[in-house]
């Protein structure tokens, strides 16, 4: 593919001295080579050192050839090659420094072991590494002439600072050029049935790749585990078309995806070209959040279309005519909108704007849906109810819970979102005199009723302050709501707005007991 004089050619563009590169600790290694944390020409990076004198000269000019493809492919979701040295005796590979791969969070969520709940491995999560994915790799395919990446499965998507996705591991790659790609090559469990059975294949083999991968990273399990007793039982039963199980909760668009990109036929794939222009991933985001409720699918879908986000007042006049509500009732600057601004994370509560994520609007249908009147009350009724009721706080980590109660008395307790639990909220109370002793009681909301009650009780609450005051537990009663929060003026039943500029007070929670 790349004879040796352009190898050379190319290499000495993009030499790195070897006194330039300081090695750090030691990543990983392997057989014939070790990676390296390092500090190069001042910046962070990953040195994969490889012993020239114990390897084959196929074997070396393989990894010289995967350097000469990374050279070609300057893309934000492919793992970027800064330079390489080479000695008589070793080459040194130069990358940019990445947190780890997808396949070590999997398991570290496997074996619950991961410390970082921001990196947890959820639905949503796994579809959005999938979508920086198909765009790496529609990038490949769209080279001239196309790249086919034959190794792609977990352990080669890696992920940086604020989660961004890096495709990595070109070792495989074939550029299709001319005449057919056949071989095996990859990794048995990812691998296209063409491949299996030595047939040709072309980039739909990579999408094959993609959607086990996907499954993978939907359910933190490795694809056919505990299916097949030997290894020829399982390729047979991949040849014949069996795929890894679909779990029956997910919603129907992802469903089909996945049984799209591992289709037993490889015309019958789509391409990531077309699963970028339809928006497929995002239509199964979208899905896969709302599909509980489809009145909030409904409107999202209406205003939206396949767009996971919206802008702020995009957002505001759909809602408010999709809920047959006047805007000069509920204008921009009303409390009520602020208070839903302030929910949904959309910016300042006195601009008009920002954006609209559809997990914060997921969230939002979870704790206060349906999004159409019930009971004669409309879903801004029911939050305005929740966030002005004394000791509500939104969101809490464990630590900021036990930070509130640190020193207060029994009977101190607060009210937030349960994250554990879709539409769940927690009371978290002090349970005894030591203030250390932290209670926490569940409370389930009920949106088909718009209704509140004990997990685990029998008796329904049409509104959530009801349920604190008439029905305490024994022997451990709420007594004193601890304020404060993002939600602090709304508690204290402040205007939020003078019809012109908002005006805030910010009062310690030791005046309460006062007003």
């Amino acid at each position: 593919m790349y004879s040796n004089k352009e190898i050379e050619r190319e290499l000495k563009k993009w030499t790195i001295e070897l006194d330039e590169i300081e090695l750090m600790e030691e990543i990983s290694s392997s057989p014939w080579s070790k990676i390296h944390r390092a500090l190069v020409r001042g910046l962070e990076a990953a040195v994969k050192i490889i012993d020239l004198e114990d390897l084959e000269q196929s074997i070396v000019d393989n990894m010289l050839r995967e350097v000469m493809i990374l050279l070609q492919l300057r893309n934000p979701n492919i793992i970027l090659l800064m330079g390489v040295c080479k000695t008589p005796s070793k080459l040194y590979i130069v990358t940019e420094y990445l947190q780890g791969s997808v396949y070590h969070l999997i398991k570290q969520q496997q074996q619950l072991q991961l410390n970082d709940i921001s990196l947890l491995m959820d639905t949503k999560r796994a579809l959005m590494v999938a979508k920086d994915v198909s765009l790496a790799m529609n990038w490949m395919h769209r080279q001239s002439p196309p790249m086919v990446h034959l190794n792609l499965k977990p352990s080669n998507i890696l992920y940086g600072t604020n989660f961004q996705i890096k495709i990595s591991d070109f070792s495989l790659c074939k550029v299709k050029q001319g005449s057919k790609l056949t071989g095996q090559a990859g990794s048995t469990a990812y691998m296209a049935p063409e491949i299996l059975q030595n047939r040709e294949y072309n980039e739909r083999s990579d999408v094959y790749s993609f959607g086990i991968s996907l499954w993978a990273m939907l359910t933190q399990r490795d694809p056919y585990e505990g299916m097949f007793k030997s290894y020829p039982e399982m390729v047979g039963a991949i040849e014949e078309g069996v795929r890894p199980p679909i779990d029956q909760k997910w919603s129907n668009r992802l469903k089909d995806f996945l049984y799209m990109c591992w289709h037993k036929n490889p015309v019958q794939r789509p391409s990531f070209q077309e699963i970028i222009d339809n928006r497929m991933i995002e239509g199964a985001i979208i899905h896969e959040l709302l599909q509980e409720d489809m009145d909030s699918l409904c409107f999202w879908k209406s205003v939206a279309k396949e767009r996971t986000e919206m802008g702020w007042e995009e957002f505001y006049h759909g809602f408010v005519e999709h809920l047959g509500l006047d805007s000069s009732v509920v204008p921009l600057y009303s409390k009520e909108i602020k208070c839903l601004k302030q929910m949904l994370e959309v910016g300042e509560p006195d601009s008009n704007r920002g954006t609209v994520q559809l997990e914060h609007f997921a969230r939002f249908t979870q704790y206060f849906g349906p999004i159409t009147r019930h009971g004669g009350m409309h879903p801004l009724d029911r939050m305005w109810d929740v966030c002005t009721m004394p000791g509500f706080r939104g969101a809490m980590s464990t630590n900021e819970v036990h930070s509130a109660l640190a020193g207060q008395k029994k009977g101190a307790y607060l009210v937030r979102f349960s994250f554990s639990e879709k539409s769940c909220y927690t009371i978290s109370y002090v349970a005894s005199s030591r203030s250390s002793d932290i209670g926490n009681i569940k409370v389930l909301y009920d949106g088909n009723r718009a209704s509140y009650l004990y997990k685990g009780g029998k008796t329904v609450y049409p509104s959530f302050q009801q349920l604190i005051t008439r029905h305490q537990p024994k022997n451990e009663p709420f007594r004193e709501p601890m304020h404060g929060g993002p939600f602090l003026a709304l508690q204290l039943k402040l205007p939020l707005s003078t019809g012109a500029e908002t005006v805030y007070l910010a009062v310690p929670p030791s005046l309460f007991k006062h007003i």
